[in-house]
């Protein structure tokens, strides 16, 4: 557990079964996000008080001392996250659908939200392996993050001599690998990029209440979720407060009470 309001820079650590003072943020921040382990973490985003503005500072953990890292591109608050110290996603925010990935030196853009969402539900296993879920505006939609799809292009193909146009390859700076697959006079071939295909959110399973704020976390080791708590609302638009505990079936993709 790192920061809270007013810049604090407190760290508390859990061993099972009591808390105990870690190691001082380098920089005060709330709202931030944290992922990893108690001796392998990070703390991105937040908003400061100090600076009365959203922060783009990342911090890593050793296990007693706080550093900081490479900064995110944007700063944001009131967003998710997921991974290990040296495979991290950001994603979302208050007015903002951004995703960055981290790996473990530097922050890149990824596939954006395919909905604004802020103080939401977030959990997963590495920068390609997220679930966003809730949030405000008050919702109920999931979104699952997952590897961008290999990258083919259809280049001409000539049926008597079999070959393609090498030209054309040359022009897009790419080598193919694998086989051809062949139709009538074109050729689609997968091709190996000088770029990494674009992670991407797809939609998921929506959860039973809608709801912000609360948290959430992975457990059993299998990609299974648990939302807990939060702020909905009442037949009358009421906000109130839910202790309702849902868990995401990762292999399913459905949400149960």
């Amino acid at each position: 557990a790192t920061g809270g309001e007013n810049d604090t820079t407190c760290t508390e650590e859990y061993n099972g079964v009591s808390w105990s003072s870690g190691g001082p943020l380098q920089i005060g921040v709330f709202h931030s996000v944290s992922v990893g382990t108690q001796n392998a973490a990070l703390a991105f985003g937040g908003y400061s008080y100090s600076l009365s503005e959203s922060t783009n500072a990342t911090q890593q953990y050793n296990g007693s001392t706080w550093s900081l890292a490479s900064s995110l591109n944007h700063a944001i608050r009131g967003h998710a996250g997921a991974g290990t110290e040296t495979s991290a996603l950001s994603f979302g925010g208050y007015d903002t659908n951004y995703t960055e990935e981290y790996d473990g030196t530097s922050w890149s853009m990824g596939g954006n939200l395919s909905n604004i969402r802020g103080d939401f539900g977030g959990a997963g296993g590495s920068k390609a392996s997220a679930l966003a879920f809730g949030g405000y505006p008050l919702q109920s939609t999931s979104e699952e993050y997952a590897p961008g799809s290999p990258i083919t292009k259809t280049f001409d193909y000539d049926e008597s001599t079999g070959l393609t146009d090498i030209t054309d390859l040359k022009v897009h700076n790419l080598t193919h690998s694998g086989t051809f697959t062949t139709s009538g006079s074109d050729a689609q071939i997968l091709l190996d990029s000088p770029q990494t295909p674009i992670n991407a959110w797809r939609t998921s399973g929506n959860t039973i209440l809608k709801r912000y704020g609360g948290v959430s976390a992975t457990y059993g080791g299998t990609g299974d979720l648990l939302s807990i708590g939060g702020t909905s609302t009442n037949s009358v638009d009421f906000s109130v407060t839910s202790r309702m505990v849902e868990k995401f079936d990762s292999e399913i993709e459905v949400w149960s009470g």
